[in-house]
């Protein structure tokens, strides 16, 4: 699940995600964008499952400075 889910953010679906986790910052505009592009779906388990995988990933290599 989190392979297809990290697979999905790098591609179209992107604009979606993105338009829910932006939509909690309550601007008037970003909840129009949600509306429009989500029709009220948070995509709850998919989110979860993409920032899982970030995590996982985030320990394969140390930040560099």
């Amino acid at each position: 699940a989190e392979l297809l889910g990290a697979r999905l953010y790098t591609g179209p679906m992107f604009v979606k995600y993105n338009a829910v986790l932006r939509s909690f910052t309550k601007a008037e505009f970003m909840v129009k964008q949600f509306k429009d592009l989500c029709a009220d779906n948070l995509f709850v388990t998919t989110l979860h499952a993409i920032n899982s995988a970030f995590i996982k990933l985030s320990k394969l290599q140390a930040a560099q400075v």
